[in-house]
């Protein structure tokens, strides 16, 4: 394992055929040792009504934990820079039958998670914030670290209003490709 994470390479178990996946330059002093990632690309289950649960309330608080466990520690990969995501909040959309905070989605509907960096304002001012978005789940990150793919340039974020040095790292990239740690797929 040792001369993939040193290589920048890990082992995509998840795949038959026998494809690697190329770590940032940080994954040896960010990501623990033996640790593998892999492209998360389960399809998300957030019909939150259709369930059997006792009460809507613990359909919910399950359903929200069994989807969030992924994104802690998750790595965000595009062209040119990556992130690794230490904090997130989430927020359902669409389901104001469940949450009466829900807000309406004003993007595509997607059944495997994908990252951006978009454009937010309010009033007169304007801001960048990384999100990952999963069905009715937006998971807008609050924490991490970016950096470039191909270089050590690194900076820690903190809020969900990304700071300038991140966007100047992050530049033109706006969709990301979601990993998760292995471990998640396959737990003790």
């Amino acid at each position: 394992m040792d001369q993939y994470i040193k290589t920048g390479q890990a082992q995509l178990k998840s795949q038959v055929v026998n494809d690697t996946f190329k770590l940032p330059t940080f994954a040896p002093s960010l990501v623990e040792k033996d640790n593998l990632y892999h492209k998360l690309d389960q399809t998300v289950d957030d019909d939150i009504l259709f369930t059997r649960q006792a009460s809507v309330e613990h359909a919910i608080n399950q359903n929200i934990q069994n989807h969030s466990v992924y994104f802690i520690e998750c790595i965000l990969i595009s062209k040119t820079s990556w992130a690794f995501i230490t904090q997130a909040d989430l927020f359902v959309q669409n389901k104001k039958s469940i949450d009466d905070c829900a807000r309406e989605r004003r993007h595509e509907y997607y059944e495997k998670p994908r990252a951006f960096m978009i454009d937010k304002s309010h009033h007169e001012k304007s801001w960048k914030e990384l999100v990952v978005r999963w069905g009715n789940y937006e998971y807008l990150t609050l924490g991490g670290y970016a950096g470039l793919m191909y270089g050590t340039r690194r900076r820690a974020f903190l809020g969900s209003a990304l700071n300038n040095d991140v966007v100047d790292i992050i530049g033109n990239d706006r969709e990301f490709e979601v990993l998760v740690d292995t471990w998640w797929r396959f737990p003790c």
